[in-house]
């Protein structure tokens, strides 16, 4: 854990230099240690918390105390706040009258929605005045003030989250510890429910998914009490099947498996005056099947009192159980609707076992969560860098990755509002990604054996979108030299993270095909693999002197031309690596050989791209490979030389030889932020300098030079958002000597 974190910071601080001239940050600035930021007022209604296990899914803890999203059912479902799912709360000061309010901050304007403000949010209950949240994750923290509540309020809500052990933090589960204490001078008797809408849908006679016959079990089996909830309609391998369960360790509880049944909203009526009258409710625990195109809504309340000083945490447990997952994702028909088991599907029956499971274990399982935690955020690090690593660590927690029943760990490039995004694997993609290696490096482990041992030809051609579950087909495109060649540092960064050597061995003749493919290429494949031949026309290194000239395909979702550091530098780590690989599995020849073209084309590239403040793009189309028609470029770049892609083009850009067109999407003499994306990858497995060190650090200083943007406000961006207006942000590119290509490579003036 603690490497993990030397690792994550050290990697950061590579970035971390002290400019001269137009320094932006002084270096006490940048060393800063102090709080962890903290959310209230308005900036809370774009806070989003996930809380969920490795591959299971979340529910999503919105900035104000509601819950935003349940995302529970194997996807996406981002926007969609559950209908009648909320925490309240009745506290009544001895000698006062009582207040009953939804655990949550009031509503933040502007008040927008469909149809006006969804009335099953029951946004005209009474609320909390103001929410403070502070993201420590695994852990969120949210602190609710009114000063109509005599007592004081806080939530600590996580899931387990125990570095080395995805089994411990694979769990489908919730948890919420309400702390609330008595600040007054009296004593005050307090009420918190839970009440959630069975949101279950299965599919009815039209195949339409809908409510109807949805069950909702009040249990008490001596040990924890609670709901648990199902539907009675569908099939036990339908997708939808499955339960959840909402429970409390506590005694003192009322408990209804549904509410009123009538018309309009009689339900959230009966419900509110029963519960703010006295802090209680009418017990029903009957298991009645709800109506079709109806469910019901259920509630567990925990009722106590407090003396002058007195502080009670009640803990409650949200949990499920969906184990049938389809890939949905996909349109190749040999995957296309198939489907599969969740891992954690193997260990629980329903999600009533989850809670058992959870509860009975929750001393280890929230001590261990919180070492990890107390490690980190107790820690001298800058605390921008602190929440910088352990907010991305909760991609984790949500439906970009998920844990099929054999074990294999699998991830999207990221996620829309209801559906994985750019699916499997994808080598390039997570090439950026360092948190699994160090957290989970076994999961780490399953993603490169599925990437060399089913994804990588005997050839060396590698695949680098993953089909599921797994078969004798292959997604059909171009290979990816970034992604192949980073693929390899990162078996070499699983290697000496875990000294398997058994582990490198099994994978070796697979790695060393892979790294050999950039000079040797398709090759011979048959009629049955053709497509490769199709896709890659000519070796990356053909003349094998370290050095990438040919098409080469990466993250950015073109194909560069001619030599470049972006794809370069991976291909250099990737040399380095393997010729030590090489000499731990006794293949001392291989390591000689890499060694010498690794020597070599390190010196060839800084020669060749080094412009004396950073590493540039030579376009060249190679001998024998021709850019298609719809890559042709116009023959025009930025007249004026000090260009940084913000004038008009104009001018004529010099052809390559023999009149060819030059291609589109190339950044040529621009300042790329990611020229040295190898040296980044080289430096986190331990490699140390791909390229010189006094190169290396002047490049990054022209990066944060050239490219770090205080101000978006007069920079014109056609491409995708990701800062605007007075935002800061780090572009990808940027042509500080002009030169700027009329078309340049596709996401070049992003954040």
């Amino acid at each position: 854990m603690k490497r993990y974190i030397f690792f994550l910071c050290a990697v950061l601080a590579i970035s971390n230099f002290i400019f001269g001239g137009e320094q932006l940050y002084k270096k006490d600035k940048l060393y800063e240690t102090g709080e962890v930021r903290e959310f209230f007022g308005k900036d809370l209604k774009t806070i989003a918390f996930p809380i969920g296990g490795l591959g299971t899914g979340n529910i999503t803890l919105g900035g104000r105390g509601e819950i935003r999203e349940l995302e529970i059912f194997n996807r996406p479902n981002k926007g969609n706040y559950p209908d009648l799912t909320f925490f309240s709360i009745w506290v009544e000061e001895e000698g006062k009258k009582s207040v009953a309010k939804i655990l949550e901050r009031k509503l933040i304007s502007p008040y927008v929605a469909w149809m006006g403000i969804p009335r099953n949010q029951l946004p005209g209950v009474s609320r909390f005045e103001e929410a403070i949240f502070k993201g420590e994750y695994p852990f969120g923290y949210l602190t609710l003030t009114d000063n109509e509540v005599p007592v004081a309020v806080r939530l600590e809500a996580y899931n387990p989250f125990i570095p080395l052990s995805p089994e411990k933090s694979g769990i489908p589960a919730a948890a919420f510890n309400w702390k609330i204490k008595n600040d007054k001078k009296s004593k005050v008797k307090v009420s918190i429910a839970f009440s959630m809408l069975n949101p279950i849908k299965t599919l009815d006679k039209n195949k339409r998914h809908s409510y109807g016959k949805n069950l909702n079990q009040f249990i008490d089996d001596g040990f924890i009490k609670g709901i648990k909830m199902t539907s009675n309609r569908g099939e036990t391998e339908a997708l939808e099947s499955g339960s959840i369960a909402f429970v409390t360790t506590e005694k003192n509880i009322d408990a209804q498996t549904r509410w009123y049944r009538g018309g309009w909203w009689d339900n959230a009526h009966v419900f509110w005056d029963d519960f703010s009258d006295d802090g209680r409710i009418k017990n029903v625990s009957d298991s009645e099947e709800s109506r079709e195109g109806r469910s019901d809504v259920a509630t567990v309340l925990v009722y106590f009192e407090l003396d002058p000083g007195e502080e009670k945490v009640i803990p409650f447990y949200l949990t499920w159980y969906f184990p049938n997952r389809e890939n949905y994702w996909n349109r190749e028909k040999e995957v296309r609707g198939k489907k599969f088991k969740n891992y954690y599907s193997l260990k629980f029956q329903n999600a009533w076992d989850v809670a058992s499971y959870l509860i009975k274990n929750k001393e280890e399982l929230y001590q261990d969560t919180k070492i990890f935690h107390d490690v980190l955020f107790h820690s001298t690090y800058p605390s921008y860098v602190i929440d910088a690593v352990s907010s991305q660590a909760s991609s984790l927690k949500t439906n970009l990755v998920m844990r099929k029943d054999n074990g294999k760990f699998f991830g999207f490039e990221g996620l829309t509002d209801d559906s994985g995004c750019c699916p499997m694997n994808c080598t390039h993609v997570w090439n950026y990604e360092q948190t699994l290696a160090y957290l989970f490096p076994s999961l780490e482990r399953s993603m490169r054996e599925t990437d060399f041992l089913h994804n990588t030809f005997k050839n060396g051609y590698q695949v680098f979108r993953t089909l599921i579950p797994l078969g004798d087909y292959w997604w059909p495109f171009k290979p990816c030299a970034d992604g192949q060649m980073g693929n390899i540092v990162r078996v070499y960064r699983e290697w000496k993270l875990s000294g398997d050597t058994e582990w490198l061995k099994k994978l070796w003749p697979k790695v060393k095909a892979a790294l050999e493919f950039a000079w040797k290429g398709v090759g011979d494949v048959g009629e049955k693999f053709k497509w490769q031949k199709e896709r890659l026309l000519l070796p990356w290194d053909p003349d094998k002197d370290g050095v990438m000239e040919g098409e080469q395909h990466n993250t950015y979702d073109i194909e560069f031309y001619g030599p470049n550091t972006m794809t370069g530098s991976l291909y250099l780590a990737a040399l380095k690596a393997s010729v030590e690989m090489a000499e731990a599995v006794g293949d001392r020849k291989k390591s000689k050989e890499y060694l010498i073209i690794y020597e070599k084309g390190s010196k060839e590239y800084d020669s060749l791209l080094w412009n004396g403040e950073y590493y540039i793009q030579k376009v060249n189309v190679m001998e024998g490979l021709v850019v298609p028609e719809h890559l042709r470029s116009l023959e025009k770049d930025c007249e004026n030389p000090s260009c940084k892609g913000k004038e008009s083009p104009g001018g004529k850009m010099e052809a390559l030889e023999k009149g060819q067109s030059v291609p589109k999407y190339q950044y040529g003499d621009g300042c790329l932020s990611d020229q040295l994306l190898g040296q980044y990858l080289a430096h986190v497995a331990g490699l140390g300098y791909i390229l010189p060190k006094v190169n290396v650090d002047r490049a990054m200083k022209s990066i944060f030079l050239y490219n770090f943007m205080k101000d978006l406000s007069r920079f014109s961006n056609v491409q995708r958002v990701y800062a605007l207006n007075d935002e800061a942000g780090l572009l990808l590119c940027s042509w500080p000597k002009g030169k700027r290509p009329a078309l340049p490579f596709v996401y070049s003036d992003e954040v």
